[in-house]
């Protein structure tokens, strides 16, 4: 209860003249739903309609919600290595990666994320790690590390944790994309 007041107020204080006509966990809870059932296209074209005092708005409640829904719907574990550390209050430490970077795509949808570990979720934004075509762990030929049993590279192969309905994997296009941003070639 506490909780939802203060992000109100925050709400209310980063965002003047807001007019918020449902409670901010109502307005989460939407938005989980869109980012779970819209396609790419039907976001952007919503988001394209939007001014800009309401973009700030969503946006802010979309990265929560894209935050929250990614992880959960791997069940709360890493897709590369299987980590899964969870706490009674929803505390983890899986994050939430774009596969496209928003900043490029301004997409928030299920399609572009995927739940990685701290250390592979830098590891994948910087282009050490990819994902094959067929959900395998792709590894730069580049990446220098250490022999170690915490290493990057004894995952290069594997298959990765996907929630267990297809519909919420990442989209081909989105893999490739990656791939291609890091030179990773045809895989």
């Amino acid at each position: 209860e506490h909780r939802a007041a203060d992000r109100l107020l925050i709400v209310a204080q980063y965002f003047p003249g807001s007019t918020l006509p449902k409670t901010l966990p109502d307005q989460i809870g939407e938005i989980e739903s869109q980012i779970e059932h819209d396609t790419p296209e039907a976001y952007v074209a919503r988001q394209l309609q939007r001014t800009q005092e309401s973009e700030e708005e969503e946006q802010v409640l979309r990265s929560a919600a894209f935050r929250r829904k990614i992880p959960e719907l791997y069940g709360y574990r890493c897709a590369v290595t299987g980590l899964q550390v969870m706490h009674q209050h929803k505390a983890n430490l899986i994050d939430a990666c774009h596969i496209v970077p928003w900043a490029d795509s301004y997409d928030d949808t299920i399609s572009n994320g995927i739940a990685l570990c701290p250390n592979m979720h830098r590891a994948f934004d910087r282009g050490l790690i990819s994902i094959a075509a067929d959900h395998t762990l792709l590894v730069s030929d580049h990446l220098k590390e250490n022999d170690s049993t915490y290493g990057i590279r004894p995952f290069r192969g594997r298959p990765l944790y996907l929630p267990k309905d297809r519909k919420h994997w990442p989209d081909p296009d989105n893999l490739a994309k990656h791939r291609e941003r890091f030179e990773f070639g045809a895989a």
